[in-house]
């Protein structure tokens, strides 16, 4: 089996327009302004794999964006400006490995400190 992670794009510009309170939801001058509008939503990037991804997320790093994607102990980082994917593997814990194997691992940026926690 084939997995696909979509990433999309939607600009705040869109969501403004979406939720103009001149234009009352489910008015006819709502659909007709919606309608006019090009598509909302853009494809920033597909990431495919033959395993699924256990736990998948967006976050800022020294200003660029990426796309955090983990699977079993592997945590993949792209870089959705430069594309750049970096790869990063995890370790068993000392004596938890079967209970590490369980949960899924959080993982977050930490901004200020250019960390991954």
């Amino acid at each position: 089996m084939r997995y696909e992670l979509n990433v999309l794009h939607c600009p705040l510009s869109a969501v403004h327009v979406a939720e103009d309170p001149r234009f009352p939801p489910g008015s006819s001058a709502y659909t007709a302004r919606i309608d006019s509008q090009p598509p909302p939503f853009r494809n920033a990037t597909v990431i495919r794999s033959n395993t699924a991804f256990d736990l998948t997320d967006l976050d800022v790093l020294d200003g660029a964006p990426y796309v955090v994607a983990v699977q079993g102990r592997f945590i993949f980082f792209k870089n959705l400006v430069s594309r750049n994917v970096y790869r990063i593997r995890v370790g068993a814990l000392d004596r938890y490995e079967e209970e590490a194997s369980l949960n899924h691992p959080d993982v977050r940026f930490q901004p200020t400190s250019s960390s991954v926690l």
